[in-house]
């Protein structure tokens, strides 16, 4: 799953001028430093992303990252990035 983000990132940012978002559910936690590959999350077994990393590999300026908690256990994390 994660190589195919990686390949995405980079289509996409070879096809020009791109913005691009990404928001995305995590444990209240996690900590995009610390862990780099992609995990599972929740109990429906979704996946949780290093969109900042995977996208500043790719070649993406971030112009925005924030994180949103909803309770104690998760959060909502925003990304966006352009080239």
């Amino acid at each position: 799953m994660e190589y195919r983000l990686k390949e995405f990132s980079i289509g996409i940012y070879k096809l020009g001028k791109v913005l691009f978002r990404a928001i995305e559910p995590n444990e209240t936690n996690h900590n995009f430093q610390e862990i780099s590959k992609s995990q599972t999350y929740g109990t429906e077994g979704s996946f949780t992303h290093n969109y900042p990393l995977l996208f500043k590999n790719a070649g993406f300026e971030l112009w925005h990252l924030s994180h949103k908690s909803f309770d104690d256990l998760s959060k909502q994390t925003f990304v966006g990035a352009k080239n």
